[in-house]
């Protein structure tokens, strides 16, 4: 149904790269893994940021 209403041009979608906000050269996101699994942490502020970002654009393209 999404890529019904996207071809249809009822709505539209974007993607956003955490790495664009990771840390040191491999651009690292993720943290270390605790409470005994395999679960993967991403690191809080990097994700923030990623999330504030995309705020940012949805109230841009609301606005036009």
């Amino acid at each position: 149904m999404m890529h019904k209403a996207q071809t249809n041009g009822q709505v539209s979608f974007s993607q956003i790269n955490l790495r664009d906000y990771g840390l040191g050269p491999r651009k690292q996101v993720d943290d270390i893994p605790y409470g005994g699994g395999d679960a993967c942490c991403y690191v809080q502020n990097r994700c923030f940021e990623a999330i504030e970002h995309a705020k940012q654009i949805d109230r841009r393209l609301k606005c036009t």
